[in-house]
Protein backbone atom coordinates (compact mmCIF):
# COMPACT_ATOMS: atom_id res chain seq x y z
CA UNK A 1 0.00 0.00 0.00
CA UNK A 2 1.08 3.68 -0.83
CA UNK A 3 2.13 5.97 2.39
CA UNK A 4 -0.42 7.58 3.58
CA UNK A 5 -1.26 11.15 1.90
CA UNK A 6 -3.21 14.16 3.17
CA UNK A 7 -5.78 13.57 0.63
CA UNK A 8 -6.61 9.93 2.34
CA UNK A 9 -7.15 11.56 5.35
CA UNK A 10 -9.84 14.35 4.98
CA UNK A 11 -11.18 11.99 2.82
CA UNK A 12 -11.49 9.19 5.54
CA UNK A 13 -13.24 12.15 7.73
CA UNK A 14 -15.50 13.11 5.26
CA UNK A 15 -16.47 9.33 5.10
CA UNK A 16 -18.58 10.29 8.46
CA UNK A 17 -19.76 13.32 8.41
CA UNK A 18 -20.28 13.68 5.08
CA UNK A 19 -22.44 16.37 4.85
CA UNK A 20 -19.52 18.67 5.97
CA UNK A 21 -18.58 20.95 3.29
CA UNK A 22 -14.89 19.67 1.67
CA UNK A 23 -12.98 22.86 2.79
CA UNK A 24 -14.20 22.76 6.38
CA UNK A 25 -13.12 18.90 6.38
CA UNK A 26 -9.51 19.73 4.99
CA UNK A 27 -9.58 22.56 7.42
CA UNK A 28 -9.99 20.20 10.68
CA UNK A 29 -7.30 17.56 9.83
CA UNK A 30 -4.90 20.92 9.10
CA UNK A 31 -6.26 22.53 12.53
CA UNK A 32 -5.30 18.93 14.29
CA UNK A 33 -2.18 18.12 12.50
CA UNK A 34 0.15 21.32 13.63
CA UNK A 35 -0.14 20.76 17.90
CA UNK A 36 0.31 16.84 17.16
CA UNK A 37 3.19 17.78 15.60
CA UNK A 38 4.19 19.97 18.46
CA UNK A 39 3.44 17.45 21.37
CA UNK A 40 4.78 14.26 19.65
CA UNK A 41 8.33 16.05 18.09
CA UNK A 42 8.63 12.67 15.65
CA UNK A 43 12.23 12.27 14.07
CA UNK A 44 10.91 13.65 10.62
CA UNK A 45 9.84 17.12 12.61
CA UNK A 46 13.48 17.27 13.85
CA UNK A 47 16.23 19.74 11.68
CA UNK A 48 19.89 20.62 12.24
CA UNK A 49 21.25 24.11 11.50
CA UNK A 50 24.45 25.99 12.41
CA UNK A 51 24.63 29.39 14.07
CA UNK A 52 27.32 31.23 13.05
CA UNK A 53 28.88 33.86 14.52
CA UNK A 54 31.08 36.51 12.58
CA UNK A 55 33.70 38.75 14.19
CA UNK A 56 32.54 41.58 16.40
CA UNK A 57 33.93 45.09 15.05
CA UNK A 58 34.66 48.49 16.46
CA UNK A 59 34.43 52.05 14.43
CA UNK A 60 36.53 54.66 15.32
CA UNK A 61 33.53 57.06 14.63
CA UNK A 62 30.32 57.49 13.50
CA UNK A 63 27.39 59.79 13.58
CA UNK A 64 23.76 59.17 15.06
CA UNK A 65 20.97 61.56 15.22
CA UNK A 66 18.48 61.99 17.61
CA UNK A 67 15.15 60.50 16.54
CA UNK A 68 16.77 59.72 13.01
CA UNK A 69 17.66 56.11 11.88
CA UNK A 70 20.27 56.71 9.58
CA UNK A 71 23.89 56.09 11.22
CA UNK A 72 27.06 57.82 9.41
CA UNK A 73 30.90 57.28 8.73
CA UNK A 74 33.61 58.18 6.89
CA UNK A 75 33.48 55.12 5.02
CA UNK A 76 33.61 52.70 8.01
CA UNK A 77 30.82 50.52 6.95
CA UNK A 78 30.63 47.06 5.38
CA UNK A 79 27.60 45.45 3.02
CA UNK A 80 28.06 42.25 5.76
CA UNK A 81 26.96 44.27 8.56
CA UNK A 82 23.22 44.42 7.37
CA UNK A 83 21.13 42.22 10.13
CA UNK A 84 23.76 42.32 12.90
CA UNK A 85 23.66 44.56 15.49
CA UNK A 86 24.69 48.05 16.80
CA UNK A 87 25.61 49.57 19.71
CA UNK A 88 26.71 53.14 20.45
CA UNK A 89 28.97 52.79 23.92
CA UNK A 90 27.52 50.38 25.57
CA UNK A 91 23.14 50.43 25.08
CA UNK A 92 20.89 50.16 23.99
CA UNK A 93 21.23 47.53 21.08
CA UNK A 94 19.32 48.52 17.21
CA UNK A 95 20.11 45.83 14.40
CA UNK A 96 20.95 47.23 10.73
CA UNK A 97 18.04 47.26 8.54
CA UNK A 98 20.06 48.61 5.86
CA UNK A 99 23.60 49.07 4.21
CA UNK A 100 22.73 51.45 2.00
CA UNK A 101 26.97 52.36 1.00
CA UNK A 102 29.99 52.30 3.16
CA UNK A 103 29.11 55.86 4.22
CA UNK A 104 25.94 55.05 5.96
CA UNK A 105 23.69 52.30 7.14
CA UNK A 106 19.79 52.30 8.84
CA UNK A 107 18.52 51.12 11.67
CA UNK A 108 15.79 49.24 12.54
CA UNK A 109 14.76 51.62 15.07
CA UNK A 110 15.04 55.17 15.39
CA UNK A 111 18.31 56.23 17.71
CA UNK A 112 16.32 57.26 20.67
CA UNK A 113 19.66 58.75 23.00
CA UNK A 114 21.19 62.17 22.10
CA UNK A 115 23.15 62.38 18.69
CA UNK A 116 26.37 62.57 19.18
CA UNK A 117 29.71 61.38 17.21
CA UNK A 118 31.18 58.57 18.70
CA UNK A 119 33.37 55.18 18.88
CA UNK A 120 30.70 51.94 18.13
CA UNK A 121 30.55 48.07 17.90
CA UNK A 122 28.64 45.68 15.34
CA UNK A 123 28.78 42.46 16.34
CA UNK A 124 25.95 39.18 16.06
CA UNK A 125 24.13 39.54 18.75
CA UNK A 126 20.63 37.27 17.99
CA UNK A 127 20.39 34.13 16.42
CA UNK A 128 17.40 34.37 14.02
CA UNK A 129 15.56 30.76 13.76
CA UNK A 130 14.78 29.04 10.60
CA UNK A 131 11.46 29.91 9.03
CA UNK A 132 9.98 26.00 10.46
CA UNK A 133 11.86 26.65 13.86
CA UNK A 134 9.30 25.22 16.69
CA UNK A 135 12.03 24.47 20.13
CA UNK A 136 15.87 23.89 19.92
CA UNK A 137 16.90 20.54 21.14
CA UNK A 138 20.30 20.92 21.39
CA UNK A 139 22.97 23.10 21.06
CA UNK A 140 26.52 21.94 21.29
CA UNK A 141 29.77 24.05 22.08
CA UNK A 142 32.30 22.47 20.83
CA UNK A 143 34.80 24.80 22.23
CA UNK A 144 34.35 23.71 25.52
CA UNK A 145 32.43 20.64 24.92
CA UNK A 146 29.58 21.26 26.74
CA UNK A 147 25.91 22.21 25.75
CA UNK A 148 24.89 26.12 25.27
CA UNK A 149 21.50 27.09 27.40
CA UNK A 150 18.87 28.08 25.49
CA UNK A 151 15.84 27.99 28.13
CA UNK A 152 16.80 31.29 29.69
CA UNK A 153 13.98 34.39 29.32
CA UNK A 154 14.87 37.13 28.38
CA UNK A 155 13.43 38.56 31.70
CA UNK A 156 16.18 36.46 33.28
CA UNK A 157 18.65 37.96 31.40
CA UNK A 158 17.36 41.50 32.07
CA UNK A 159 18.09 40.97 35.77
CA UNK A 160 21.69 39.22 35.24
CA UNK A 161 22.96 41.87 32.74
CA UNK A 162 20.38 44.69 32.12
CA UNK A 163 22.78 46.70 29.91
CA UNK A 164 24.12 44.21 28.23
CA UNK A 165 28.19 44.94 29.53
CA UNK A 166 29.37 41.28 29.74
CA UNK A 167 31.25 39.84 26.58
CA UNK A 168 33.40 37.06 25.80
CA UNK A 169 35.01 35.20 22.77
CA UNK A 170 31.76 33.01 22.51
CA UNK A 171 28.16 32.70 24.17
CA UNK A 172 27.45 30.50 26.92
CA UNK A 173 23.96 30.68 26.28
CA UNK A 174 20.85 31.80 24.41
CA UNK A 175 17.86 33.99 25.80
CA UNK A 176 14.33 34.29 23.98
CA UNK A 177 14.15 37.43 23.10
CA UNK A 178 11.09 39.27 20.80
CA UNK A 179 10.54 38.01 17.39
CA UNK A 180 12.99 39.50 14.86
CA UNK A 181 12.60 43.32 13.29
CA UNK A 182 15.07 42.73 10.32
CA UNK A 183 13.08 42.47 7.14
CA UNK A 184 14.25 39.90 5.35
CA UNK A 185 13.37 37.46 8.56
CA UNK A 186 10.47 39.62 9.82
CA UNK A 187 8.47 37.71 13.04
CA UNK A 188 10.75 34.27 12.66
CA UNK A 189 11.81 33.54 16.45
CA UNK A 190 15.08 34.84 17.73
CA UNK A 191 17.36 34.71 20.70
CA UNK A 192 20.12 36.59 21.90
CA UNK A 193 23.62 35.39 22.53
CA UNK A 194 24.93 36.12 26.36
CA UNK A 195 27.74 36.92 26.97
CA UNK A 196 28.14 39.36 23.78
CA UNK A 197 30.38 37.10 21.94
CA UNK A 198 33.33 39.18 20.07
CA UNK A 199 35.26 36.22 18.27
CA UNK A 200 34.22 34.24 15.02
CA UNK A 201 32.16 30.95 16.43
CA UNK A 202 30.03 28.48 14.83
CA UNK A 203 27.61 26.25 16.82
CA UNK A 204 25.66 23.26 15.81
CA UNK A 205 22.11 22.67 17.05
CA UNK A 206 19.46 20.37 16.77
CA UNK A 207 16.01 21.85 16.53
CA UNK A 208 12.06 20.44 16.45
CA UNK A 209 10.37 21.55 13.36
CA UNK A 210 6.64 22.93 13.03
CA UNK A 211 4.37 20.59 11.69
CA UNK A 212 4.26 22.40 7.80
CA UNK A 213 0.42 23.11 6.54
CA UNK A 214 -0.53 20.22 4.35
CA UNK A 215 -2.19 20.34 0.90
CA UNK A 216 -2.55 18.35 -1.88
CA UNK A 217 0.81 17.02 -2.03
CA UNK A 218 1.46 15.73 1.25
CA UNK A 219 2.84 12.50 2.35
CA UNK A 220 2.72 11.58 5.31
CA UNK A 221 6.14 10.36 6.81
CA UNK A 222 7.28 8.21 9.68
CA UNK A 223 4.50 6.45 12.28
CA UNK A 224 2.23 8.11 10.28
CA UNK A 225 2.70 6.20 6.78
CA UNK A 226 1.51 3.24 6.02
CA UNK A 227 3.80 0.83 4.13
Amino acid sequence: MAAETYGDVWRRVRLHVPSAPTFLVREWVNTAWKPLGRMRHWAFLQGELRLTIAAARSLAAVTVTNGSTTVTSAGLFLAADQGRQFRLSTFPIYTIQTFTDVNTIVLDTAYGETGTTAAATIYDGYATMPADFESFRLIADPYNQRRLAFWISADQLNILDPTRQASDTGPRLLAQRPPSTYTSTLGRPQYEYWPRPTAARSYPAFYNKMAARLDDTSTFSGVLSEA
